[in-house]
């Protein structure tokens, strides 16, 4: 999971990085890479690079809040009274005669949110960090095509 959000950090479409500014300089370097004579001539100019970089700060704000919302939807989803009672019918074992009423049903979710907070379980932040990059990506390209 470390390793998915770390991915989200950086996202590059390009063969090269020409931009001075996401270049991992420091302050110095990056003004004399934009600035003085040992500009590459293959590094965008200062203007393009700061309207380059913030263009990508809005279609980042972009895909992340969209990113989120589809997460968020989906987390929302996955926690549907239907879907839940059709995962706890599931559980129950043949010999098992508990009337599947309000009182099991609240039973079986106390149960469900104790594993799902548990030390043993990933799930929850696993899939709202796979929907998310899913969605954040593809509302990057997105963001990319209409560009």
């Amino acid at each position: 999971m470390q390793q998915q959000q770390e991915s989200l950090q950086d996202k590059q479409l390009r063969p090269i990085e020409d931009n001075p500014l996401r270049l991992n300089s420091g302050y110095e370097e990056t003004m004399k890479l934009m600035f003085t004579d040992e500009r590459s001539p293959v590094h965008l100019s200062a203007p393009a690079a700061v309207t380059e970089s913030l263009h990508n700060i809005q279609l980042h704000y972009q895909a992340n809040q969209e990113a989120i919302s589809t997460a968020l939807s989906t987390m929302l989803a996955a926690f549907s009274p239907e879907h839940l009672l059709n995962r706890f019918s599931q559980y129950r074992r043949a010999s098992d005669n508990t009337p599947m009423n309000d009182g099991w049903a609240w039973e079986m979710y106390n149960n469900y949110y104790k594993e799902l907070s548990s030390s043993r379980q990933q799930g929850f932040e696993k899939l709202f960090y796979e929907v998310y990059s899913h969605a954040y990506d593809r509302a990057l390209r997105k963001g990319i095509e209409e560009a």
